[in-house]
């Protein structure tokens, strides 16, 4: 089955985008990164069961501007994690089920055995069954590397209470130049632990730096209203940040988390229906404007548990579902709990299991594509998610698949770019950091606490200008560094914790550096 696009609107904003994105080239003199187009043009889905028998399996395809579902014979599938990146021409690079990853060749990635050890990971048939338990990020500034976030999960028991809770967040690199261009995992950065806490099964989100390059990680802690956030840059995982927001949700084994496509909003829901809505600012990493809205379930009837989340492509409509309940809010609305609408309702199918609302993603086509619970051979999708209340159009049980499956993959928007117009943007970041000749200028240590050091090495009859920037772009510092020394002690105690930005002009021939520093206290 294929669900056609509206090509006149598409040749539209392909028009748009390219007249845009040329005529700002010009303007500014400068190459942007490479666009990230394509890669969620892969969905590779199916369910798998406890054999290692080959069976058809499906995944879909959005390459050829419809969506098509495809089948081939393969071991490997998913049970809820589940999440693949494609190269930006939408060939495949590799997928993963939270335990193992697989090739384009659906063979095992080199290297990548055993690369996320832990109980949760050894049960469910070797398929880990967290929402959001994985998810890849390209290495900003470099196109053959990827960093794989992941969690597994230990058994514990607490206050008489058994759990199963991610106790890490690690991470692994992909290089796709090794194994023939086939990718194997960097045995020096494999399992790497980031944080050491109890956090939630899953729930992993990313978004685009204000710059257009760099990336924000969120990972919320188990039993608590605290995010932790790292900074990914092109040298560095810098973090872990931390904030406390919102309510705390304590029942995570379903649910899902999501930026908004432009990446100025966060929401995530889970199984104990409680839904945080966030304002995010790309530039500092910080969520303000704490909206909650609860969805009452006293009896914790299973059919009424949350259990997905997506947002429409203008960024104006948030889709809330419940397993047999879908409910769209207005996220321009001053009252956004006031607009919660009830779109569709589950229509009592089997296929050959209950079809409920299960985890839901924004596609390249535009239209927001849902799994169903239990490994049935369908698919729902919300047909026109940007139109308001029950003309969004919820179509249920009309995607048919090949083989059973669960759910659908999560992605980040690869495609964002940076924030125009921001305090990041203004101040030239949104492209790599150039290092004027002969400036040379570094500065350490990097987070920061009660001082840095400025080193830099210019000529003995040269000056530089140093100047350092908050995230709105207020100077908060100038200092004049001279060629008759090589380094300078900038003491911090009055700047609050954050993210600065500084820059250094040469005095005689205009050259610039500029970068980040982090400040904490």
């Amino acid at each position: 089955m294929t669900v056609t696009k509206n090509w006149g609107l598409q040749i539209f904003a392909s028009l748009f985008k390219l007249l845009f994105c040329c005529t700002f080239f010009l303007c500014i003199n400068i190459s942007n990164t490479a666009s990230a187009q394509n890669r969620t043009n892969i969905w590779m889905i199916s369910a798998g069961y406890c054999s290692n028998i080959p069976v058809m399996k499906t995944y879909l395809d959005f390459n050829s501007g419809v969506v098509d579902t495809a089948s081939f014979m393969r071991v490997h599938g998913t049970f809820i994690t589940s999440t693949s990146i494609c190269d930006t021409l939408g060939n495949l690079l590799f997928y993963t089920n939270g335990v193992n990853i697989f090739n384009a060749n659906d063979d095992t990635l080199l290297n990548s055995k055993g690369f996320n050890p832990g109980f949760a990971s050894t049960i469910n048939c070797e398929k880990l069954a967290y929402c959001q338990g994985a998810l890849v990020i390209p290495k900003p500034g470099n196109d053959s590397l990827y960093y794989l976030f992941h969690e597994s999960g230990e058994e514990f028991i607490v206050y008489g209470q058994y759990h199963v809770q991610p106790l890490e967040l690690r991470y692994s690199i992909i290089n796709m130049n090794e194994d023939n261009g086939r990718g194997a995992m960097d045995l020096n950065n494999k399992t790497k632990p980031l944080i050491q806490d109890t956090l939630t099964k899953g729930f992993l989100t990313a978004v685009r730096h204000g710059n257009g390059r760099d990336w924000w990680l969120i990972a919320p802690r188990y039993f608590s209203n605290l995010y932790y956030k790292y900074l990914i840059t092109n040298d560095s995982i810098s973090g872990s940040y931390s904030q406390n927001i919102g309510e705390p949700a304590f029942f995570d084994t379903g649910g899902g988390a999501v930026f908004s496509p432009d990446g100025s909003i966060y929401t995530q829901v889970m199984n104990d229906n409680k839904l945080n809505i966030f304002k995010f600012d790309r530039c500092t990493g910080m969520f303000y404007d704490s909206t909650y809205i609860s969805f009452p379930n006293p009896n914790m009837d299973w059919e009424l548990v949350a259990s997905g989340v997506a947002i429409s492509p203008n960024n104006k409509f948030l889709y809330v579902l419940l397993m047999t309940k879908i409910f769209q809010f207005d996220l321009q609305a001053t009252n956004i709990a006031a607009t919660q609408t009830l779109v569709a309702e589950w229509d009592s199918s089997y296929n050959p299991y209950p079809t409920y609302f299960f985890t839901a993603q924004l596609a390249p086509d535009n239209k927001i594509y849902i799994g169903t619970w239990g490994g049935n051979y369908t698919l729902h999708y919300i047909d026109q998610p940007d139109v308001q209340g029950i003309g969004c159009n919820v179509v249920q049980n009309s995607f048919p698949l090949a083989w059973g499956n669960s759910t659908v993959p999560i992605f980040p928007n690869y495609d964002l770019g940076a924030w125009v117009g921001s305090p990041c943007d203004t101040l030239g970041l949104a492209f790599p950091s150039p290092v004027g000749e002969g400036l040379g200028v570094r500065l350490s240590p990097n987070p920061a606490s009660s001082m840095f050091n400025i080193r830099y090495d210019i000529p003995t009859n040269e000056n530089l200008l140093f100047v350092l920037y908050d995230s709105y772009a207020n100077e908060v510092l100038r200092r004049n560094l001279y060629g008759t020394f090589k380094n300078l002690l900038v003491h911090t105690e009055q700047l609050p914790n954050g993210i600065y930005f500084w820059r250094a002009t040469a005095s005689k021939n205009s050259i610039q550096a500029n970068g980040k520093i982090i400040i904490l206290q």
